[in-house]
This record gives structure tokens, C-alpha cells and sequence, in this order.
């Protein structure tokens, strides 16, 4: 997919610039609506629709990676302090701990 080959941040930019077009193609019709038609408005439109879709594939995937990410520091974190937790136990099973 296009997420798969760009990325997201780049994927999520292009999905903004399809709210961009719209914007743009309003403003086209507002000011000259009686000689170009409404037709530059579905343009705008269905540029939009491409773009939305690529915003939120690419905003769902962003997501999840972060989910993931998260997810591996807190089963490091939680590994990392099991052996802390381990290695005081056995230290003040030898007496070898600080007594004050």
C-alpha cells in the first residue's frame, strides 16, 4: 500500500492537502461560481475522499505502531525491574546489603 512505501508521516501530509483542495475549490466557486460551475466543488470533493482515505489509513497504522512500541517498553521495563527485584533478594539473602 502507499502507507507501506512512503510512510506515515509523508502519507498523513498528502491526506491533509486533500482538505487543502477542497478548501481551494470553495473558494474557486465563490468567486467565480457563475462562469466555472459547481463542477470544481465534486473536484475538490472526491480529491478530499482519495486524501481522507490515505489520512486515516495512514493515522490508524501511526497508531497501532505507537500502541506497539509502548507496549515493548513497558515488557522491558517490567523485565529490567523483575531483575532488580532479583538481584536485591539474593543480596540480602548473602548479608551482603547495606545495613545503615
Amino acid at each position: 500500500s502507499i502507507t507501506n512505501k512512503l510512510g506515515c508521516r509523508p502519507v498523513m501530509l498528502i491526506g491533509i492537502l486533500g482538505y487543502a483542495a477542497l478548501v481551494m475549490s470553495s473558494l474557486v466557486y465563490f468567486l467565480y461560481g457563475e462562469r466555472i460551475g459547481g463542477s470544481v466543488v465534486v473536484v475538490g470533493g472526491s480529491i478530499l475522499g482519495c486524501g481522507a482515505a490515505l489520512l486515516w489509513t495512514a493515522q490508524g497504522r501511526l497508531i497501532l505502531q505507537y500502541a506497539a512500541e509502548a507496549e515493548r517498553l513497558n515488557d522491558d521495563t517490567s523485565t529490567d525491574s523483575l531483575q532488580i527485584e532479583t538481584e536485591l533478594s539474593i543480596t540480602s539473602k548473602k548479608g551482603g546489603g547495606h545495613t545503615g
